[in-house]
C-alpha cells in the first residue's frame, strides 16, 4: 500500500500531494496509537494519548499536558 501511495504522490499535482501527505500522516498517527494501546492495555485511553505525546514530542511536553489536565479536573 505504501508503494502505491508513493507512486500516486509522485504523479499527483500539488493539491493532491497535500491531500495524500495528510492521509499518510493520519494513518501513521492512527497506527502509532493502536500500537501504544496494544502494548499498554492497562492504561486508560487518556494515559495512552499522553504516552503518544511523550513518544512523539518528548517527556517534558507530556508531563506538562498531564499536569494541565489534572489542574482542569479539579
Amino acid at each position: 500500500m505504501q508503494r502505491v501511495q508513493i507512486k500516486l504522490l509522485r504523479q499527483a499535482g500539488p493539491d493532491r500531494r497535500g491531500q495524500l501527505a495528510s492521509q499518510m500522516s493520519n494513518q501513521a498517527h492512527w497506527r502509532a496509537m493502536q500500537a501504544i494501546a496494544k502494548a499498554n492495555p492497562e492504561l486508560s485511553k487518556l494515559e495512552q494519548k499522553i504516552l503518544f505525546i511523550e513518544v512523539r514530542c518528548g517527556r517534558d511536553l507530556s508531563q506538562r499536558v498531564r499536569a494541565y489536565l489534572l489542574n482542569q479536573s479539579h
